[in-house]
This record gives C-alpha cells, structure tokens and sequence, in this order.
C-alpha cells in the first residue's frame, strides 16, 4: 500500500471504500468495507490523513495545493 499511496487515497463512502487518484480526483477502484477489517480501515485511514496532513504542511499556500479538477 505504500507506492499505491504515493498516487492513490481511499475515501470510504457509503458501504464502499472508494479510491481516487490524489492529483485528478478521478475513481480509480471501489471496494466493499465489509471485505476490510475496522482495524485494516483505520490504518489506512490514518495513514492517508497522516500523509495528507504532511502534503498540506510542506505548501505555502493558507488552505494547501489547489485541486485540479
């Protein structure tokens, strides 16, 4: 999961663990919660805002990089 993280986030929605691409916004995969265990989903989940908060730390910009759409 590390280099999927690199280009990848997963963001849970509804029963679905959906992942998008970081830089385009774009979905790339959903796969169902109920196949994840809690703990799994909370690792990952801290590791995306822990790399998240590390991304937004290093920009100079108040409210972090611009998205692209």
């Amino acid at each position: 999961m590390q280099d999927a993280g690199a280009t990848k986030t997963m963001f849970v929605e509804g029963r679905d663990g959906l992942i998008l691409d970081r830089h385009t916004g774009r979905e790339m995969a959903r796969v169902p919660v109920d196949k994840m265990s809690i703990s799994e989903a909370q690792r990952i989940s801290r590791a995306i805002l822990a790399a998240l908060k590390a991304e937004y730390a290093l920009d100079p910009r108040p409210f972090g990089p611009h998205l692209k759409r």
